[in-house]
């Protein structure tokens, strides 16, 4: 599995902080989740219908996105900027949004006619619907609605997906637990089906506490607070490491991703890399070039750093993850 983002918009790094734009009348609150977590109500207008943009840059040409969704509107049809998932590659587009029906989904795109798909009651209105797309532009494409395929079939188009867009217009949805992968790896490369992210923020010291914290205290305590006001911050070759909240359960770990903001505020081309220590070994994540005002990183683990295999939850909760500079 190649996880390329992930977002449950519960957790420390939230709203547009993980996206690369975001419409600010998006409302995030534990009203719009599906068990007393946040989840993202789709607002915006017709007047700005792009509600959030995400930049992919996959290893394959082959993507696919999956979120839980919900319809607010019991009636009224979509819109046209009315677009649940929308998958750009340059060269062809692909589009699910909610069906004229009021029960079903419709899917259009390069190639492809506009059509409902799936029988009735795959997109029922006012219902949590884990939703999949899988595109791979002039070769397949497939929706999936709570695991059960809706459509398949051979798209137009071209290329790699490289934008993916949630876009607005007259409809109100919510949205929670969204994941995009492509179909490198050898470790759950394709549609994962029903899933929930679970946040897990930094709770204590780890292994190294390296960086200085600003304003003085306790470095994991500065870096968990999801506030830009307070960080930790340090010289090529400092960084921490941090323990993390447990998992809340025992079922199957499909992956961790990671993420911290961080930025060269010297103007020297720093490099930072997420870290993890797993079992007694620590492990660099991919290096970046920090830009000179403060962004958003991600590091996805795919599988255990330590045994190349899918992560136990033990593993999780005995695991140290943090952010070093070179």
């Amino acid at each position: 599995m190649s996880l390329l983002f992930a977002d449950s918009f519960d957790g420390v790094i939230a709203g547009g902080a993980k996206w690369d734009n975001w419409h600010t009348s998006n409302e995030i609150h534990s009203n719009y989740g599906r068990n007393g977590t946040k989840g993202m109500l789709v607002t915006g207008s017709s007047l700005a219908p792009i509600v959030a943009i995400k930049a992919l840059d996959p290893v394959t040409n082959r993507v696919t996105v999956g979120a839980w969704v919900y319809c607010e509107n019991p009636s009224g049809g979509p819109g046209t900027f009315d677009e649940v998932f929308r998958l750009d590659s340059g060269s062809g587009t692909v589009v699910v949004t909610w069906g004229e029906s009021l029960t079903r989904f419709r899917l259009s795109g390069t190639g492809l006619a506009t059509q409902e798909i799936g029988a009735a009651g795959t997109g029922q209105r006012l219902t949590w619907i884990f939703l999949e797309l899988m595109w791979e532009p002039g070769v397949a494409v497939e929706v999936r609605a709570n695991g059960t395929s809706l459509f398949s079939g051979t798209p137009g188009g071209s290329g790699t997906p490289n934008v993916f867009q949630i876009r607005r217009q007259s409809l109100r949805w919510r949205v929670e637990d969204l994941y995009i992968l492509d179909s490198s790896g050898s470790h759950q490369n394709d549609f994962l089906g029903p899933i929930k992210i679970i946040n897990l923020k930094p709770d204590g010291a780890g292994n190294r506490t390296e960086l200085d914290p600003e304003p003085a205290g306790n470095n994991w305590e500065r870096v968990s607070d999801g506030d830009d006001a307070t960080y930790v911050e340090g010289d090529p070759g400092d960084g921490d490491l941090y323990t993390f909240d447990d998992l809340s359960g025992s079922e199957d770990v499909l992956g961790v991703v990671q993420y911290f903001r961080a930025f060269d505020s010297e103007g020297g081309a720093i490099t930072g890399r997420a870290i993890a220590r797993v079992d007694g070994t620590e492990y660099d994540g991919d290096d970046v070039v920090l830009p000179g005002s403060v962004a958003t990183h991600v590091q996805p683990w795919d599988v255990s750093p330590d045994t190349g295999q899918p992560w136990t939850p033990a593993e999780v909760d005995g695991a140290e993850f943090g952010v070093e500079f070179a």
